[in-house]
């Protein structure tokens, strides 16, 4: 299995390298002038504006479930744009804090929130667990099988995963990112397994 992998590995870089040196630069088959790239505005202030607003509406009302739901979502994002984990502890308190304050019943969203954080701090069988309370709570929804999928897929149980996939495939609407998502976990499903 192992010499297999590594053939394939060696194929595959063999085709890229002689593919990538037999093409021709576009800029010249082309007289196309293109404009420079300009840097995208900074958002950080923004950011931090959000921040501040959603600290405040927690510090003055505890039990504003969809501020703490909305925190938990910041600090996800922004753990995932700058790896700073002390944002994951956050999104797990308020996604905590947010279903201590209405249960998952009627707070699909925190549950979601946990699970995601959950699956970021590889706490796969929590992730699972909560994937599949929410798949009872929101039937006909596709991205409780997406977290459900990854988590399976983390664990190692393949025949799972590939099945909550089909299922986020089924029920997920394919358009744009869902179906890069789909193709995605699908590669990654078929790599791990292989």
């Amino acid at each position: 299995m192992r010499i297999r992998r590594t053939v394939a590995v060696f194929a595959y870089s063999i085709c890229l390298l002689v593919g990538c040196t037999n093409r021709k630069n576009p800029a010249e088959e082309a007289d196309v002038s293109l404009p420079a790239a300009a840097p995208l505005a900074s958002t950080t202030q923004a950011d931090q504006q959000t921040l501040r607003f959603l600290q405040n509406k927690i510090r003055d009302d505890a039990d504003d479930f969809i501020a703490q739901n909305k925190l938990a979502a910041w600090h996800l994002q922004h753990l995932r744009e700058t790896g700073d984990l002390s944002s994951l502890e956050i999104a797990t308190k308020a996604a905590q804090n947010s279903l201590a304050t209405l249960p998952a019943d009627h707070n699909t969203g925190a549950l979601a929130l946990l699970a995601q954080a959950e699956f970021t701090a590889h706490d796969f069988v929590a992730s699972r667990d909560h994937a599949e309370r929410l798949i009872e709570l929101e039937p006909g929804k596709g991205y409780p099988f997406e977290i459900l999928g990854d988590a399976f897929l983390e664990l190692g149980d393949y025949e799972r995963a590939e099945t909550a996939f089909r299922a986020f495939e089924q029920f997920g609407a394919l358009q744009g990112l869902t179906r890069v998502a789909i193709e995605q976990r699908m590669s990654r499903l078929a790599f791990s397994a292989w």
